[in-house]
């Protein structure tokens, strides 16, 4: 009998453990994605801001 209950609860530890590893890569997962679209955000508002910048300066040696 205190094999059965032995192995229950072997079996819910390995069922905890998997629910805890499934959460932290779903985790891990969308804090990578994030990551990601801050840095495509940050690139891409530094090319605009880039750009402009660059627009400005040529407006500028064009007006002179």
């Amino acid at each position: 009998m205190w094999v059965l209950c032995l192995s229950l609860k072997l079996l819910m530890q390995v069922y905890l453990m998997c629910f805890f590893s499934f959460f932290l890569l779903i985790f891990l997962v969308i804090l990578l994605c994030r990551c990601v679209l801050a840095c495509v955000c940050v690139e891409t508002r530094v090319c605009t801001l880039y750009t402009e910048v660059i627009q400005s300066v040529g407006m500028q040696s064009l007006e002179k």
